[in-house]
Order: structure tokens, then sequence, then C-alpha cells
């Protein structure tokens, strides 16, 4: 049981991490060393835990936090793919169109 505990609270470890650094991808190298565990052990468990592996769960993060901040008006397109790590407004509206289902909303820029 401890063990397994422990093993939750280094998953957690690594969630809360993908939602604090939202500027950039993180890879699995740097997460797994944040976590305190192998590269393999997190990407299995990970997605076990939550649904998706890390870098897909941490790019649905970015993408809905650039959502968020395009639909309120605060960022526009272009600035929302430069906050949130991507490398180009193209690449930002291929994967908003893939998550989504729609390209972004608001004004382009």
């Amino acid at each position: 049981a401890s063990t397994r505990h422990e093993a939750l609270r280094r998953l957690n470890v690594a969630r809360a991490y993908l939602h604090d650094v939202t500027c950039r991808a993180v890879d699995l190298a740097e997460l797994s060393r944040v976590a305190g565990v192998s590269r393999f052990q997190l990407l299995r468990n990970f997605r076990d835990a939550f649904g998706a592996p890390p870098a897909a769960y941490h790019r649905r993060v970015r993408l809905a936090l650039a959502k968020a901040d395009i639909e309120r008006g605060r960022l526009r397109c272009g600035e929302a793919a430069h906050r949130y790590g991507f490398a180009d407004g193209s690449s930002f509206s291929h994967a908003y169109r893939r998550t989504f289902g729609v390209p972004p909303l608001g004004r382009r820029g």
C-alpha cells in the first residue's frame, strides 16, 4: 500500500509540474527527473492514471489555457501560440483544431 501511495504521489508531482510549466513543452526526461521515476515507468503509469501520455496531457493543458485566453479576448492567436510554447501560429492552429475540432477563434496575430 505504501508503495502505491508513493507511486501516486510521484505521478501527482509530475502532473503538478506540467500544470506549472505552461510556457513550453516538457520532455519526458525532464519530467521523469522531477518525479523521480524512470521514463518508462512514468509514461506507463501516467497514462493509466490520467488517461493520456504526459506529452498529450500537457499539450491539452496548454491548449485549454490558450483557448480560454483567446475566447476572453486576452490574447490573439499568435500571442497565445508564443505564450504557451508552440513553435508558431501554424503549429498552434493545427494542434488547436485537432484537439477542439474547430480553428481558434479571435483575432489573428
